[in-house]
């Protein structure tokens, strides 16, 4: 049995831990290590609160995850991440991260710059479309695929009503509460909206991200 205070010391290791990889995972929604040393810290939490050995057939899922996270890195699949074949292929984890930022800034233009809706989501639909981001719809009646030519003012009204009827689970929502302003709270709208255009660029850039085909759902004709 281990003391209380090591048990203390053990929980503020691995809140540390969460907080360096959410500050990672927060600039690069693609980072692979940050998500391994999240999973990493929730299972020292879950061994010191029940007491268990990080061997224990309880933390064999876990386990199996970031053997499977790590062998990517070998050009090693691991069927735990292999993709269930669908009729309609899901967004990929990058786009729907792409989605939850594009929406945080919509909302950040709308409550903090005070532009309005339709301004705020012009401006990211603006940036999006500088760094060539194209997406594709699938008709429903006939089945039949064709290229959308740019990222629009209604695309980004459609991720807002996607995240809108999210679950609270959803990785949309998971990308969007670890978003923070990337600007003062004392500063102007005009540096507001500056640094809100760099970050969107910028936080693309870093996830290699640009020009990433965006799956759409079905829609009517």
């Amino acid at each position: 049995m281990i003391s209380e205070e090591h048990k203390r010391e053990l929980s503020q290791q691995a809140r540390r831990v969460l907080e360096q990889a959410a500050d990672k995972f927060r600039n690069d929604p693609a980072d692979r290590e940050a998500t391994l040393n999240t999973i990493s810290a929730l299972k020292q939490i879950a061994c010191v609160e029940l007491g268990l050995a990080e061997t224990d057939p309880l933390m064999t899922p876990a386990n199996a995850l970031m053997d499977a996270l790590d062998q990517l890195d070998d050009g090693v699949i691991h069927p735990l991440l292999k993709k269930i074949p669908t009729k309609s292929p899901p967004d990929t984890q990058k786009v729907l991260s792409v989605k939850a930022i594009a929406v945080y800034f919509v909302h950040l233009l709308n409550k903090e710059c005070n532009q309005n809706a339709l301004e705020a989501r012009k401006t990211v639909a603006i940036i999006l479309e500088k760094k060539n981001f194209r997406g594709k719809m699938t008709h429903t009646r006939s089945s039949s695929t064709y290229e959308i030519k740019g990222i629009t003012e209604r695309t980004l009204r459609d991720w807002c009503e996607q995240y809108n009827s999210s679950r609270r689970d959803s990785t949309l929502r998971t990308v969007y509460n670890l978003l923070v302003p990337p600007f003062p709270e004392d500063a102007d709208n005009a540096t507001k909206i500056s640094a809100i255009e760099s970050k969107l660029a910028l936080v693309i850039d870093a996830m290699d991200a640009a020009g990433v085909m965006v799956t759409r759902k079905p829609v009517r004709p």
